[in-house]
């Protein structure tokens, strides 16, 4: 192997020295991007958890609020209903008979059930109290 002059090896070790300086530099700023991505990652996932969270809140909103709705759609035709049936005059043995189930449908407790048809006996509906039976 031919001897080189000791300029050359110094040469050598300077460039190899400044490359040295340069890769760690690049990995300094690889270690700050990938510092900064993770970052950002966390911070995505905390919003994209916050959204889901929000979102299941909105979907029991409404499940609840459709709830409620059918509640008060339901209480409203078993108020009409009531009505409807005190105010019936009595019918063939079929209507009567119809009377319970739609009751039972329609969920009365016993004790109003047999308030309603007590009406509906007496003559307590309105059209028992105008003479219409």
């Amino acid at each position: 192997a031919p001897i080189l002059p000791a300029q050359a090896y110094s040469l050598h070790a300077s460039v190899a020295w400044q490359d040295i300086v340069a890769l760690r530099s690049q990995v300094r700023q690889l270690e700050t991007s990938l510092q900064e991505e993770r970052q950002q990652l966390g911070s995505s996932k905390k919003e994209s958890d916050s959204v889901r969270s929000e979102l299941r809140e909105m979907n029991m909103q409404q499940r609840l609020q459709n709830t409620v709705g059918q509640h008060q759609q339901m209480e409203y035709i078993r108020n009409v209903f009531r009505r409807f049936v005190e105010m019936l005059p009595p019918g063939s043995k079929e209507q009567e008979a119809l009377i319970p189930v739609l009751m039972t449908f329609f969920k009365f407790p016993d004790d109003e059930a047999r308030l309603i048809q007590g009406n509906r006996s007496s003559g307590g509906g309105m059209l028992g109290r105008f003479g219409w039976r």
